[in-house]
């Protein structure tokens, strides 16, 4: 089911989680359970690996993790905020004592529903000048209604989040955090790869970024 690549950054981190007695929790959006799928697909895993969250939705992470409305709303789903709020979350609601959290947009069909203002408002300065010149302007507008009231279409939101994809193929923000330590955030854009390859080079960046805190 998983690379050899994968198997073995699994078998890595349960051998480096063992040597310095840490348990490790999941906090997974874009990867659906497959990073915790991994580390369980290697055989004795049970010592080191407590559980795995799983929260799809906006209101999942809620429920869930603890993701303040907030930052959801002023920063969407697919952010550096949330994914340490994901992974803060995790630790606080398991016996853990190391975390990794994923959120990412993997194709047009995502369940990460970010409104086209979230997105841009959480961009860095060059990235909203690129945004703004890839002829946007109408969805942009219609979005902009929906923040001040107007009710959204279900057909708006799939065009906003097909249009994101193409502009931020594969975009994912992952953290990682050891109890009592500061998080540790990276932004990845693996492009228009497949749903598939995006979801696999997840895993593999997420399993690198937990090895750093352990």
């Amino acid at each position: 089911m998983f690379s050899k690549q994968i198997k073995d950054l699994a078998t890595e981190i349960l051998e480096l989680c063992r040597k310095n007695k840490l348990k490790v929790v999941t906090a997974e959006s874009l990867t659906g359970g497959l990073i915790i799928g991994a580390l369980t697909e290697i055989p004795g895993s049970s010592d080191v690996v407590d559980r795995g969250f799983i929260t799809y939705t906006n209101l999942a992470k809620q429920q869930s993790l603890k993701v303040k409305p907030e930052t959801l709303n002023n920063f969407g789903a697919v952010s550096e905020q949330t994914a340490k709020e994901m992974v803060f979350g995790a630790l606080t609601k398991s016996e853990a004592s190391v975390a990794i959290s994923i959120t990412g947009i993997a194709g047009p069909d995502s369940g990460e529903k970010q409104s086209t203002m979230d997105f841009y408002n959480q961009l860095p300065k060059e990235e909203k000048t690129q945004y703004r010149r890839k002829n946007l302007g109408q969805i942009f507008a219609q979005n902009l209604n929906t923040s001040i009231g107007a009710e959204r279409d279900e057909r708006d939101t799939k065009s906003i989040l097909n249009d994101i994809n193409k502009i931020f193929p594969g975009l994912v923000h992952i953290a990682a955090q050891k109890l009592g330590n500061a998080p540790l955030h990276e932004k990845h854009q693996f492009g228009n790869i497949g749903r598939e390859k995006v979801r696999e080079a997840s895993i593999i960046a997420a399993l690198n970024l937990l090895k750093k805190v352990i």
